[in-house]
């Protein structure tokens, strides 16, 4: 009967780990830039941990080896503690979801951790005192007197998030889909919470989790995920959007640049060689991009044909020159290949906005500003009379 029991609990477990995996694989395919994103995320991989510590807690269940019961005690708190911190989490990616720029001081961030740091100290001396829980000497788990507080508080942050998200949709501070997804979230795991708090060996809270979790991502997370199909950099949408955001919480000592490129004579090659190899030269570019910012703090993106963007928070009197001069001198390389029919030269121009400024122009004015010195460099390319692409043979 206990095998029978703890053989379906694994599975449902199990069910929701591949749900959250996908999900991951999912989202983990571009850098996330927003706090909520980095919630989002964060919040599937805790969900992963609680869930694999609950797997392996549960499968240790009345096994007798050397060491088997200190095991089980630090699987057991590392579910309890990861556990409660998704509650955490979701109230966290609810109201950056809401407020993007918003600043929480770290008082403001102690405070309400307060009881997730007094339940995670009761919870390890568990070990001596049994308050949260207790392992036999045969290796079975028993709740202890204070196990309530994990639900109470667990579900407390995610009744807070609840009524947070219902509020601001109600005052119509979140688009429709957006926002009942959001108000959904935090339901889901509530009723996993309460039920497993009432309802001994009940494990719907982690199906409930990655339900909550699988219905954001398919509304608004999903949404912020924009890529180019074909570079995979991030797409215009996207960096309108994290433009915008860097916009807002940019703080005093800090400059935020941007750098349009444009490839020069596109046309050319698609017109000589075909749009086929016109495609293969915007990947090709996109490459040299992403090796150039692999190990920078730059957000890449192709606008659209031949165009693209590179924004970057720099301190004040930072420059762009180095990342300016690799991207010409990985194009060097590239086009030292004798075998290529074109050669990748481009166009760029960068502008920039101290703290200060951005409170006297806006972020459509930054780019415009790179832009126009971008059409400068062009300009004189074309009246240099370069060419790049070489013309067919019969």
């Amino acid at each position: 009967m206990f095998l029978n029991q703890m053989i379906s609990y694994i599975e449902i477990d199990v069910v929701a780990l591949v749900i959250l995996v996908v999900l991951l694989i999912n989202i983990s395919i571009r850098t996330a830039y927003f706090e909520n994103e980095i919630l989002f995320r964060g919040c599937i991989l805790v969900t992963i941990v609680s869930i694999l510590s609950d797997i392996f807690a549960t499968g240790l269940e009345r096994t007798t080896f050397t060491g088997a019961v200190e095991l089980n005690y630090i699987l057991d708190n590392i579910y309890f503690i990861s556990s409660l911190a998704i509650a955490y989490i979701f109230l966290g990616y609810i109201i950056t979801v809401i407020h993007p720029g918003i600043k929480i001081s770290s008082y403001q961030v102690q405070l309400m951790h307060i009881p997730f740091y007094v339940f995670s100290a009761i919870c390890i001396s568990s070990y001596k005192t049994g308050w949260i829980f207790t392992i036999s000497e045969a290796n079975v788990y028993a709740r202890g007197t204070l196990h309530f507080l994990h639900p109470t508080i667990a579900g407390a942050m995610l009744l807070v998030a609840f009524f947070y998200a219902l509020y601001h949709f109600r005052k119509g501070n979140l688009p429709i889909d957006t926002g009942i997804y959001l108000v959904l979230l935090p339901i889901f795991p509530m009723a996993g919470v309460i039920l497993r708090g009432l309802v001994r060996g009940s494990n719907v809270i982690w199906a409930a989790c990655a339900i909550g979790l699988f219905l954001v991502f398919n509304s608004g997370q999903n949404s912020m995920i924009m890529l180019d199909s074909l570079t995979r950099l991030n797409n215009r949408g996207r960096a309108e959007q994290y433009l915008a955001y860097q916009w807002e919480k940019i703080q005093p000592g800090k400059e935020l640049f941007s750098v349009m490129i444009d490839l020069n004579c596109f046309k050319s090659i698609n017109d000589t060689y075909g749009h086929h190899v016109g495609d293969q030269a915007i990947k090709e570019f996109a490459q040299v991009l992403k090796r150039v910012g692999r190990s920078k703090d730059l957000f890449l993106a192709r606008l659209g044909g031949d165009e693209f963007l590179i924004l970057a928070e720099l301190d004040e009197g930072g420059s762009m020159e180095p990342v300016m001069g690799q991207i010409r001198e990985e194009l060097g390389k590239v086009n030292s290949d004798g075998n290529r029919q074109y050669k990748l030269i481009c166009s760029m121009g960068v502008a920039s906005a101290t703290y200060e400024q951005t409170k006297q122009m806006t972020a459509d004015d930054l780019v415009i500003a790179a832009d126009e010195k971008m059409y400068e460099q062009k300009e004189r390319f074309h009246q240099s009379g370069q060419r790049v692409v070489r013309l067919k043979t019969t």
